[in-house]
């Protein structure tokens, strides 16, 4: 039966390969490099519905023309651009922290968590079956919050509230063999997990990451992303089994270390995206790094200052 599992996947793509010509161009695609107003706004009614769209039409002809003349950078110009660092810094740490916030170890190995915390195998697939539909709900359900809310808190207070629920487990793994209930709180702590991770990062990082790149380097960004993405999911799946033989209920200890982490850096670091055009966006970029040039100047200067003072 696993073979006809594993086909699935292919039948997916090819329903994808069959329907997608018959979606319009993306609309930024059609208005800034096409030229096609007129197209634009054509297929922003074929995809969000007959509405007013003057806003986000006007937001589009404010980056075209900043970005006039601006060529599409490919991965390796991408990277050598120094202007777009703080931008990749915020990819890394936001898809890395995804990766490895522990959902994905859950998520390959919830039988051996559920054994660990000593149930019945007969209920195992039915709850590992429970957990991603949980994971599926959520993920809809985000997206009718992540506008109100905003990106950077689902990010970060999504990340602290994964860390407290994983903390528990902990806990509750630990104390399974003393307290026979314990073994149920695990499983409802796994189920907490996976929706927090639903309603909140799971969401929010591609519209981030969608938001903080300009035309000319959003493509190249999502395929240093997707890399990323695969090299955070090959290092989980490799690293997780010899955690658990190594430290036991233990081994979450490592995500929440990573959570508590990505959560603070999150709430440094990444300005809030939600309501902004792409190109106030980069100014906030922009506005990092001049105060971290400036302070860097001005350390400078007070050193030179003092060696002069002291030669004198």
């Amino acid at each position: 039966m696993w073979n006809v599992l594993l086909s699935f996947s292919g039948l997916v793509a090819l329903i994808q390969l069959v329907f997608l010509p018959f979606f319009p161009e993306s609309p930024p695609y059609l208005l800034m490099q096409k030229g096609d107003k007129a197209g634009c706004l054509k297929a922003m009614k074929q995809l969000w519905g007959e509405e007013n769209y003057l806003t986000e039409f006007d937001d589009m002809m404010k980056e075209k023309a900043i970005t006039k003349g601006t060529k599409i950078m490919n991965v390796l110009e991408m990277l050598k651009e120094p202007s777009v660092y703080p931008q990749l810094s915020t990819m890394l740490l936001i898809l890395l922290s995804l990766q490895l916030c522990g959902l994905s170890a859950i998520t390959f190995y919830t039988s051996e968590i559920f054994q660990t915390a000593n149930l019945q195998e007969s209920i195992i697939p039915y709850v590992s079956l429970g957990v991603a539909i949980s994971e599926l709900i959520s993920l809809v359900f985000c997206s009718s919050i992540i506008d109100r809310f905003g990106r950077r808190i689902l990010l970060w207070g999504g990340y602290l509230l994964m860390a407290l629920i994983l903390m528990l487990l902990e806990i509750s793994l630990l104390l399974s063999d003393q307290f026979l209930w314990m073994r149920y709180c695990s499983v409802i702590l796994i189920f907490l997990f996976v929706i927090a991770y639903g309603l909140g990062p799971a969401g929010a990082v591609m519209s981030v990451m969608n938001e903080i790149f300009t035309l000319s380097t959003r493509s190249s960004a999502f395929v240093i992303g997707g890399i990323i993405i695969w090299l955070g999911l090959t290092f989980t799946g490799m690293i997780f089994p010899f955690a658990v033989i190594f430290l036991g209920p233990f081994c979450f200890l490592i995500f929440i270390a990573v959570l508590v982490i990505s959560a603070v850096l999150i709430y440094l670091f990444l300005p809030e995206t939600k309501g902004k055009s792409t190109s106030e966006i980069t100014g906030e970029f922009k506005k990092c790094q001049f105060k971290k040039k400036r302070r860097q100047t001005v350390e400078k200067n007070a050193t030179e200052e003092k060696t002069f003072c002291t030669k004198l």
